[in-house]
């Protein structure tokens, strides 16, 4: 893809790009230094639903472990 943008800097997370061996070229603008890793791609991010459903649970969790310990009922959220 000539002229394509793979990946910008809209986040804060550290940017990882993985270059192909039939990659021809690259071009960088206003980067710090590159550093070649051998890891593996970072995991996806997990989506603010998902993330806020899996608070839930946990939350629910705790609170009835808390409602069986006998300290009286739990303010309802």
């Amino acid at each position: 893809l000539e002229d394509a943008t793979l990946a910008n800097a809209l986040t804060r997370q550290p940017q990882v790009v993985r270059i192909d061996p039939a990659d021809i070229a690259f071009k960088t603008s206003g980067c710090q230094p590159w550093q070649l890793t051998d890891g593996a791609a970072p995991p996806a991010e997990t989506p603010p639903w998902l993330s806020q459903l899996q608070l839930r649970q946990y939350l629910d969790m705790l609170n009835g472990l808390a409602g069986q310990s006998g300290n009286g009922q739990l303010p309802p959220y």
